[in-house]
């Protein structure tokens, strides 16, 4: 299908191409209000986007760069949240063994942490009227790949959720707060527990242990909360030379604690790849779309298969008005589309059915139970970072996949 004005789906003709001489009066006024917005956000500056591309026989490397950032962008929040500090390329405790981490640099003088400031200043132990001035430049979230997520998996019937609360003391999740100063925090952390003793006296236990040397301290309610949730839920926290570790976890905290014991040491450990982004990065390998697959098999089977039979209507009538031709590759001359499968697999007819179908998820008449969630694989992927960087008043995005 081509049309001599518009082109086709596989080369549209460029809107500057094409002979508009008039409009409706909705498109002139839609039109003009984009123009005279895009003007006003980038009046001194041709249009600010430039994208390079990488491929080497390792990974495949994206870099983008907005300069300048359009006022009242999408990223003001995040700018305000993160500007005048960076994270360090080796911040938040890089290690082997993660699932996914998030990192971001914080700007103490952000709205955000004014306002938690300001509920914060009820425990300041000096009346300083900066409780969190202990804070450092960065905060990272973490989840090591432990056996609790394939755990996690095999719960997953009837309901996981129920799995979850009941063994949420095990969650292999931390936060990990980069401190400019160990005595403030500690100051600050044994005022909030003499607040709370005196607020709320024999409610929580704080209890402090030792591992390798280091002090943790545990968490916990005196009285169970609910017979849903796991009777061993409690928060660890330990303070370290330079940060400050919260997980509901105790076999991470002392995890964390080994680790840094080996660095102290001068043992070799394998880390990560340091972070793409001064401000917001992210890291993650390949398990985790595995995973979240499998923890999320209902939807996401149901959306695959929605996908799937999707095409079948289309691959029929082809099939019915020119049974000579193959269907995909007519629909894909004409259209510009190549139909498939979310699988990855071609569709195949059935000739009892009379109709298209999936190998993998059969056709609406006659559903084929799956077990697993079925993807293609483009590029065997086994890492994924991404960064972002606000600089000069543009952003840089960075894009790496590990092959």
């Amino acid at each position: 299908a081509h049309s001599e004005t518009y082109g086709n789906l596989v080369f549209q003709t460029p809107i500057a191409e094409l002979p508009i001489d008039r409009v409706t009066q909705a498109e002139a006024i839609a039109y003009n209000r984009f123009r005279s917005l895009y003007e006003r956000n980038w009046r001194k500056y041709f249009d600010p986007i430039g994208v390079s591309f990488g491929v080497s026989g390792e990974s495949v490397d994206v870099d983008l760069t907005i300069f300048p950032l359009g006022r009242n962008s999408d990223y003001e929040d995040f700018i305000e949240l993160t500007q005048g500090t960076e994270m360090a390329p080796d911040s938040g405790d890089p290690h082997d063994g993660v699932l996914a981490r998030f990192g971001m640099s914080i700007n103490k003088e952000s709205t955000l942490f004014r306002k938690l400031g300001g509920f914060a200043s009820i425990v300041d132990p000096a009346g300083s009227g900066s409780p969190l001035s202990w804070l450092g430049d960065s905060l990272t979230i973490y989840a090591d790949d432990t056996p609790f997520w394939d755990e996690a998996v095999n719960a997953m019937d009837p309901d996981p959720s129920d799995w979850f609360l009941l063994n949420i003391h095990k969650l292999p999740v931390a936060i990990q707060v980069e401190v400019s100063g160990s005595l403030q925090v500690a100051a600050f952390l044994s005022s909030l527990r003499a607040l709370s003793e005196s607020s709320a006296p024999g409610l929580v236990i704080w209890e402090n242990f030792k591992f390798k040397g280091r002090s943790y301290v545990k968490v916990s309610g005196k009285d169970r909360i609910d017979d849903s949730i796991s009777p061993e839920l409690a928060l660890y926290y330990a303070v370290t030379p330079n940060s400050l570790l919260l997980t509901l976890s105790e076999d991470l905290i002392k995890r964390a604690l080994t680790r840094m014991e080996r660095r102290e040491e001068g043992a070799a450990t394998k880390e990560l790849e340091p972070w793409l982004g001064k401000q917001v990065a992210f890291q993650s390998i390949s398990r985790v779309v595995t995973l979240l697959d499998k923890l999320r098999k209902k939807d996401a089977l149901s959306a695959l298969r929605l996908a799937s039979w999707s095409n079948i209507p289309i691959l029929n009538q082809w099939k019915q008005l020119y049974p000579e031709l193959d269907p995909m590759a007519f629909h894909e001359q004409f259209w510009g589309v190549h139909l498939q499968c979310p699988s990855g697999q071609p569709y195949r007819w059935n000739d009892t059915w009379q109709t298209f179908e999936s190998p993998v998820y059969g056709h609406p008449g006659e559903p084929t139970e799956v077990d697993e969630v079925v993807r293609p694989q483009l590029i065997d992927v086994t890492g994924a970072s991404l960064g972002l960087t606000f600089e000069l008043g543009g952003l840089r995005a960075r894009l790496s996949l590990e092959r």
